[in-house]
């Protein structure tokens, strides 16, 4: 009989750009670490889902807790300031 599956201890996110600028953080999937009896260190990462564009970093953090919020974004001079929005 298979041993049964572990429970997956973090999330696995992804930074998400429009053009250069960093948008949001967006969930792509869960992952599991496990250390064994010696010392090593085994990460297993399940991605559901791609990101256009991806550069392919990820970070993984502990369920219930939230990546940073992106950095304010520095305005170009002469513009009006109205930012459109983008739907999740």
């Amino acid at each position: 009989m298979a041993e049964p599956e572990k429970p997956m201890t973090h999330l696995a996110w992804a930074k998400r750009y429009r053009g250069r600028h960093f948008l949001k953080w967006v969930q792509v999937g869960e992952a599991r670490i496990e250390v064994d009896g010696t010392g090593v260190i085994t990460v297993h990462v399940f991605e559901d889902c791609t990101v256009r564009g991806d550069t392919g970093y990820s970070c993984l953090l502990p369920i219930g807790l939230k990546p940073p919020a992106p950095p304010p974004q520095a305005k170009r001079p002469g513009t009006s300031g109205d930012d459109e929005i983008i739907p999740d």
